[in-house]
């Protein structure tokens, strides 16, 4: 579906963009704890202009992938995190299992061996 374009007060093309959508993104992005600048500039940028007027195509895609951008990154490195504690679960799991099998060989070698010492004791 294609999106009609319209001029905005200044005169300029815009998209109509979805300005609610938008405003979403803008709160959920601010309640992370940002430290880059560009991110940080552009959010300034975004949430001054939703406050005094809509925003133009421009402005709406240098947000857009300032945001991508951003979250792209963090998103790779959770990725990554959790590739490597998965890897370390399924390790645990190995490890678990391989010992819970030497405590039911341990276990059926007491009983063996206390079968053979009352036996023994037996034999007085």
């Amino acid at each position: 579906m294609r999106r009609r374009r319209r001029r905005s007060r200044k005169g300029e093309w815009t998209l109509p963009a979805d300005r609610e959508r938008l405003e979403r993104i803008a709160k959920e992005v601010a309640e992370f704890r940002i430290r880059d600048r560009r991110l940080l500039a552009e959010q300034k940028k975004i949430e001054e202009i939703l406050r005094d007027r809509e925003p133009n195509a421009d402005e709406v895609r240098r947000y857009r992938d300032a945001v991508e951008r951003y979250f792209r990154g963090f998103t790779r490195e959770a990725k990554q995190r959790l590739d490597e504690l998965d890897r370390r679960i399924a390790h645990i799991n190995q490890v678990q299992f391989n010992l819970q099998a030497e405590r039911g060989v341990a276990l059926r070698r007491i009983e063996k061996t206390q079968g053979v010492l009352s036996e023994v004791s037996e034999l007085a």
